[in-house]
């Protein structure tokens, strides 16, 4: 198994032509992949699925995650990518809706995510969370380019009112912030939880 950057300079671009020429197959997966929010997010994986099929290298589509097309020609991308995979599942029923909306030939099996495949042992004196949040970096427009529909701040008061609504506080919860994202925010939100 080989790891090659999807983005970067020409030689790393060979060495994923090579990679892939020499391959018996090509998976794709795992993770909200196809995603047009930002023009270019999805089209790495797409190229490699066009450069896999033109070099007669089967590639499969593995739990991937599809957003809510957003710009004209991701659709088509899309049912192209589905069409010539050898097999497809995505990690959701809405997944699977989106890739059906586009025209695809065949409905992509529906499994979850392969973080969620193997269970990890936990060391005994580990801390039991009732709740984890994933907390990312919030583009609330339909595009980077548009004016927010909703400030920061309305939605970590969003966040805190459904995780206030569903757990005690009492309830443990983790916060796991995206590297990005500003430990302001990560602590608004915890207050707004009742934690400190």
């Amino acid at each position: 198994m080989s790891h090659v950057p999807l983005f970067g300079s020409w030689r790393s671009r060979a060495s994923l032509v090579r990679l892939i020429f020499c391959a018996d197959e090509v998976l794709i997966g795992g993770g909200g992949l196809l995603a047009d929010r930002v023009a270019r997010f999805y089209r790495p994986f797409y190229r490699t699925a066009r450069l896999a099929h033109l070099l007669r290298t089967p590639y499969r589509l593995v739990a991937v995650g599809v957003s809510t097309v957003r710009r004209s020609g991701s659709d088509a991308d899309y049912r192209w990518m589905f069409d010539h995979a050898v097999s497809a599942s995505v990690r959701d029923v809405e997944s699977r809706d989106r890739v059906l909306a586009t025209g695809a030939r065949r409905s992509p099996a529906v499994q979850d995510d392969p973080a969620l495949w193997r269970t990890v042992p936990v060391p005994g004196n580990a801390t039991a969370y009732d709740l984890v949040v994933n907390l990312r970096p919030w583009e609330s427009g339909d595009t980077q380019e548009e004016r927010p529909i909703w400030s920061t701040f309305q939605i970590v008061e969003a966040v805190a009112a459904a995780i206030n609504t569903a757990y005690r506080a009492s309830s443990r919860v983790a916060w796991c912030p995206c590297r990005h994202l500003s430990m302001t925010t990560t602590k608004r939100l915890s207050r707004s939880c009742g934690g400190d």
